[in-house]
């Protein structure tokens, strides 16, 4: 069986970390989400596998390559424009000939055994298969189903008087009658709730009312513990999720080759430390903890359970981590930092921080971001104009941004891509893209002399 993940999307709601990178290409504990997804497939016993791209495609393509790397062999199907998952899959027709063919879209967290249960399911449908489950909000958050005798009969996008019905979690398998079935797809997404403007685009969940009309519906499969990472603060619990999966078959304290932990430091659980990796006198690391090549965690950090710390990266000396660190990081003087970080970026000299920062962010000096709002309620995050209320702690800053010395972020604020923060600025609102925000200060100057002392 062939497998087709689709990864050309514009992930406009996963600001500010869409600009510069196709969302299913965000890093997880160090490793693009959608990596998890391949090499599953390659567990599987899939061999060929398609990647629709289209947004940021050159970033996935250099990525991946050929697929020689995980075991595979990968070939690319471009979607210039955006025109939904269904117009993403039809132009990969030529590519799967019409073979039974798992379609994954590739912004999704799929636990372990789902896909196997999935295609368990195949030999027994007639012209395919849907995933679907039960989401955290029904289906009021994605695409419902309706189902009756393990048939899905049709969708509901985003319609409140179907949060009750399972969720199409955008997984599927489709046999030959299911890709004749994408010559009919309306290229409105039609079944919405009376008033709401429809997406304009052919949404692959419109199948399923196309298939059932024609008489051949999809098989239903429900599955559990997946996560779609839509919005920019859910890498958070992806992380969660897949740091549980990592402490599980870390067994022991394990030390390769050319790493080290000096007399005098202080480690408690089960670590791993990578090749040239050193933990110095001094530091504290309490695992389940992954510490990447050639990292050097100095005197005074300590370092929190449940941490993926990448490679060629500097912790310390004094400072507090917790949550995951990407490569070539550094986090150095008396810096408090929990959330995600992406590759190459610096803190350094008594910042407080809390969130997830894009790769190549500069940190000034004595920066702090909020955690809490005074009412106590849940952060309010707004992501291209919609107002979310979510249990997100700090600050989403995006790709190649930085702040001046003494600035304050507060909680739930989204920094752009390519932004500035500057010295002294205390910042209440989200900054847009490719932005400068400066304090204006009005000063007095007044003569100082020794008549000032002698009185």
């Amino acid at each position: 069986m062939k497998a087709l993940i689709l990864a050309a999307g514009r992930g406009e709601k996963f600001h500010p970390f869409s600009y510069y990178r196709p969302k299913p290409l965000f890093p997880i504990a160090n490793r693009p989400l959608m990596e998890y997804t391949l090499r599953e497939l390659v567990e599987l016993g899939v061999g060929e596998v398609g990647i629709v791209v289209g947004h940021r495609g050159g970033r996935i393509r250099a990525y991946f390559g050929d697929g020689s790397k995980f075991g595979c062999s990968i070939s690319y199907i471009e979607q210039p424009e955006p025109s939904g998952t269904g117009d993403a899959v039809i132009r990969a027709r030529g590519w799967a000939k019409g073979e039974e063919c798992l379609v994954v879209y590739g912004d999704l967290y799929i636990p372990k055994g789902v896909l196997r249960r999935v295609l368990d399911a195949v030999p027994d449908a007639e012209s395919g298969v849907a995933a679907l489950g039960r989401g955290p909000r029904g289906g009021d958050r994605g695409v419902a189903a309706e189902v009756e005798d393990g048939k899905v009969l049709n969708y509901h996008w985003k319609d409140p008087h179907y949060r009750d019905l399972p969720v199409l979690w955008g997984i599927y398998v489709l046999k030959e009658p299911a890709w004749k079935g994408l010559d009919h797809l309306p290229d409105v997404v039609e079944e919405v709730a009376n008033g709401i403007f429809p997406p304009e685009e052919a949404d692959l969940a419109s199948l399923t009312k196309v298939m059932a009309e024609a008489g051949m519906p999809l098989d239903a499969v429900e599955v559990e513990g997946i996560v779609d990472m839509d919005f920019p603060w859910q890498p958070l619990e992806v992380f969660r999720r897949v740091v549980g999966r990592m402490a599980e078959e870390l067994a022991g304290t394990v030390v390769e080759e050319g790493a080290e932990i000096e007399e005098g430091a202080k480690v408690e659980g089960s670590i791993y430390l990578a090749r040239g990796a050193r933990i110095l006198r001094g530091a504290y690391v309490r695992g389940p903890a992954w510490v990447g090549e050639n990292t050097v965690i100095r005197e005074g950090a300590h370092i929190h359970p449940n941490t993926v710390i990448g490679r060629d990266c500097t912790i310390g000396p004094y400072c507090e981590v917790s949550g995951c660190v990407g490569n070539r990081c550094r986090i150095t003087h008396c810096v408090e930092f929990g959330g995600i970080v992406l590759d190459g970026s610096y803190f350094v000299h008594y910042c407080e921080l809390s969130g997830i920062f894009g790769e190549r962010s500069e940190i000034g000096a004595g920066t702090t971001v909020g955690t809490r709002r005074f009412d106590d309620e849940p952060n309010e995050v707004i992501v291209r104009g919609v107002r979310h209320r979510v249990p997100f702690s700090g600050v989403l800053f995006g790709d190649y941004s930085r702040t001046g010395v003494g600035a304050m972020i507060m909680p739930g604020r989204v920094v752009g891509p390519s932004a500035v923060v500057g010295p002294g600025v205390v910042l209440t609102h989200n900054v847009e893209p490719f932005t400068m925000v400066l304090v204006k200060q009005e000063q007095e100057v007044r003569p100082w002399g020794r008549e000032v002392y002698d009185r």
